[in-house]
């Protein structure tokens, strides 16, 4: 059961603190994103993009909608065998 508290917690409007906390809990050198920015950049400009990318956020839980460039995917098959070949060549680094 969801406590009084808890959900007076998960109904409260989001805060731009949290939302900082979350891009600086995020590792600086992970994969870029589909948009080719990562966590480093969101970091290193966030004196600078802090307050769009809040906006961005609280609209997403006001609205209940994502722009659709966020919500793009990249998905990149990684075999886990050795020596992996692609129609018989060996795949070289």
């Amino acid at each position: 059961m969801v406590s009084e508290e808890d959900n007076y917690l998960l109904l409260r409007p989001i805060q731009d603190q949290e939302v900082k906390d979350a891009i600086f809990q995020m590792d600086k050198y992970k994969a870029l994103g589909p948009d080719g920015f990562g966590a480093a950049f969101f970091q290193d400009c966030w004196y600078i993009i802090n307050k769009d990318v809040c906006r961005a956020i609280e609209s997403f839980f006001h609205e209940g909608k994502l722009l659709k460039q966020i919500s793009h995917t990249l998905i990149a098959l990684i075999p886990k065998v050795d020596n992996p070949t692609f129609s018989g060549l060996p795949v070289h680094n």
